[in-house]
């Protein structure tokens, strides 16, 4: 009883043990993933597609800056100072909007699987929310003034544009880059922690198995059982009587075949001798004529002889062969043979 209650506190003991590498591990991971958010392997196909939007974004920014030099360059009309204030609010408004609207597309995925918290994507769609509202006041004043930016400050606000778009295209080009390296981290780490989690099952079924031999010699159901009598093995069975069934199986069919080749001699009305001729004509014959024997017909019934003989000892061995197989050893069926006329021999026949 003691050695079991050892066992069931040795295994207490790894398993409180286990528990804490566990949340260990656990921790280390979800850290791991805070710091490396970015470049995360469940959203590189989320920042590739932002990557792609952005190069052309970028493209287009290219065509609409060209315009607006050429545009500048040309220009003689001059812009109050409230208006210019008004139209570097819009940018900074609309660029604000931006980077929430593409800050809550990367984080939804990890939304859905819990690494970030509810209450930031909550922020982020009031930031949107606000955002818009800003954009949506400064369009109807500007609306109410009759603005429209000039070439000059319309190309300060595209170039500060683009920059900031190259800004978020290079900050997506480097996690995508790093996000090989994070995924190697990322499995290391999680393998560990399979393997510590299947340790813990193993260990909490040792101790479950080793709580219940506890209760068992508790309970004085563990004691060991002698065997008062040991089993005894059958010579031969008791039933069915093989050879029995096999005497019987020959005999009657030579019966069979005995009463069947009487049957067939009986109802055979064939003339075959000078009696049988008598008997059917109620006349006596002058003289009969014997049946002559051919060589060829003497050499026929031989091997007519002989094929039967030839079939009559491969049946023998056939039979021979089916008993030792599928019902008694021919040895053992000799012994039996031997033990049952063994006492009906004569003193001098016996060995």
């Amino acid at each position: 009883m003691n050695r079991a209650a050892e066992t069931s506190e040795f295994f207490k003991q790894q398993l409180a043990t286990l528990e804490n590498e566990l949340l260990a591990s656990e921790e280390r991971i979800a850290a791991y993933k805070r710091d490396n958010e970015a470049s995360l392997p469940d959203t590189i196909g989320v920042r590739r597609e932002k990557l792609s939007e952005l190069t052309s974004q970028i493209e287009l920014l290219d065509q609409q800056i060209i315009l607006a030099e050429q545009a500048a360059n040309g220009a003689n009309n001059a812009v109050s100072g409230n208006e210019q204030q008004l139209a570097f609010r819009l940018q900074s408004q609309e660029l604000n909007y931006d980077a929430f609207v593409e800050r809550r597309e990367l984080l939804t995925p990890l939304l859905e699987k819990g690494f970030v918290a509810q209450r930031t994507i909550d922020d982020l769609d009031r930031s949107i929310a606000q955002s818009e509202l800003e954009i949506a006041s400064i369009k109807a004043q500007m609306a109410q003034q009759g603005f429209s930016a000039d070439p000059a400050t319309r190309l300060k606000l595209l170039e500060t544009q683009k920059a900031n778009f190259e800004r978020r295209a290079g900050e997506l080009q480097t996690s995508i880059a790093n996000t090989p390296s994070v995924e190697v981290e990322l499995a290391s780490l999680l393998r560990s922690y399979e393997l510590l989690r299947d340790e813990y099952s193993q260990t909490k079924t040792k101790l479950t198995d080793a709580e219940i031999g506890e209760r068992l010699e508790q309970d004085r159901q563990a004691e060991r059982f002698e065997v008062l009598e040991q089993a005894t093995i059958p010579d031969a069975p008791t039933k069915p009587d093989r050879i029995a069934i096999v005497a019987a199986g020959g005999g009657g069919a030579m019966a069979v075949g005995a009463a069947l080749v009487l049957l067939l001699e009986f109802l055979d009305k064939s003339v075959r001798t000078a009696g049988d001729l008598e008997r059917r004509l109620k006349l006596r014959p002058i003289a009969v004529i014997p049946y002559v024997t051919t060589r060829r017909e003497r050499i026929r019934k031989n091997l007519r002889r002989l094929l039967i003989v030839c079939i009559v000892l491969l049946g023998i061995v056939a039979v021979s062969l089916i008993v030792h197989l599928y019902v008694t050893p021919l040895e053992l069926l000799a012994d039996r043979v031997w033990l049952k006329v063994e006492p009906f021999l004569p003193a001098f026949m016996k060995p």
